[in-house]
């Protein structure tokens, strides 16, 4: 078994342009846009490892390539160059095994099954996935359960509210027993209960069924609270990758250091605030006083200073340390920085 649920390796995809409808005519959009003579390079050498239960985020601009990337993995869209692979399978040599492995959950899906009761809905895919009616009636009862969609068995899907719905498409994706999810924007359009309770039925998925959860999304809050890795992307590329904190760091700029001091020898927080100072990752350094005579020092320095050679230095001082709390850039002024310019 491969460490990986995902690989993808300088993935190529391009769209043709529309022709023009008469001979000698001039396509508009490349005359105006200046854009490539015959495609629109949707990714360009995309490249991205997702390990096997992890829950793994990707972030980009509209345009920069997420929902192509979902629409390859789930064998929908091919790809003209590079390697994808999922659980060691080539996508584009073996799209049937590859959805064996996966299921998408996509949002806004409409179709003739809009006029389907939940259950009704759930035992057409059932059928179509292969179960007998025992082994569809048995997992359609336990979904209903898990998604606390009880009640609403017979309710038409149209009627069912933005979050019920969204449930209703993972119970779907669910039927089948996979090891990896895929979601579009998966909370897109739901209120902030409803988004709060469908991460955490993504998360249960992940945490305790040992799902490998794939999203794409916009929401910086999302990717940072749900994900173990994020790559961002710009312009059809990956340009960044790591846990949401390595990615905060890449863009550099500065960490405060908020911290409650009580001084328990004779150095004073003058002489504690020179050595600090002195540091060559240090920019700036303040100190106010509180009535409980706990000093309250706000510390900025370098994104790569050595904080734990920070803070032994302080504690050498003959200080007790009260309280800790450090910020970093957030992931949303991460994204900003690294995606400037890259609407693809």
């Amino acid at each position: 078994m491969t460490d990986y649920a995902i690989e993808a390796t300088d993935v190529v995809k391009k769209y043709p342009f529309m022709r023009a409808n008469r001979k000698g005519g001039r396509n508009i959009f490349k005359a105006v846009l200046g854009l490539d003579k015959a495609n629109f390079v949707a990714l360009d050498k995309a490249t991205f490892q997702v390990k096997n239960g992890e829950t793994f985020g990707l972030l980009g601009p509209n345009g920069a390539g997420k929902t192509t990337i979902i629409k390859i993995l789930s064998t929908i869209l091919t790809y003209e160059g590079g390697s994808v692979k999922v659980e060691g399978i080539e996508v584009s040599k073996n799209p049937r095994k590859v959805l064996r492995n996966l299921q998408t959950v996509l949002t806004g899906s409409r179709g003739f099954e809009w006029r389907l009761s939940a259950r009704q809905s759930l035992s057409f895919y059932a059928a179509l996935y292969g179960l007998s009616k025992k082994e569809a009636d048995d997992r359609i009862e336990y979904l209903f359960d898990a998604m606390e969609l009880g009640g609403y068995e017979d309710m038409m899907y149209q009627r069912l509210s933005s979050g019920l719905g969204r449930r209703l498409l993972l119970a779907r994706a669910l039927l089948i027993d996979v090891p990896i999810l895929l979601f579009d924007e998966p909370t897109a359009n739901l209120d902030p209960v409803s988004a709060v309770k469908f991460r955490r039925v993504i998360k249960d998925l992940a945490t305790k069924g040992g799902k490998t959860i794939f999203l794409a999304t916009h929401n910086m809050f999302e990717a940072q609270d749900m994900c173990d890795t994020i790559a961002i992307m710009g312009k059809g590329k990956v340009i960044a990758t790591g846990s949401p904190i390595e990615v905060r760091r890449l863009i550099g700029g500065t960490i405060k250091i908020d911290l409650g001091i009580q001084f328990l020898g004779s150095t004073g927080d003058r002489d504690l605030v020179r050595e600090l100072e002195a540091s060559p990752f240090v920019t700036h350094v303040s100190v106010k006083s509180s009535a409980d005579q706990i000093r309250r020092i706000t510390i900025e320095a370098k994104n790569d200073v050595d904080l734990n050679g920070l803070l032994q230095g302080i504690l050498s001082k003959n200080v007790m340390i009260r309280t800790l709390e450090t910020s970093y850039p957030s992931l949303e002024d991460a994204f900003v920085a690294l995606t400037a310019g890259g609407h693809a």
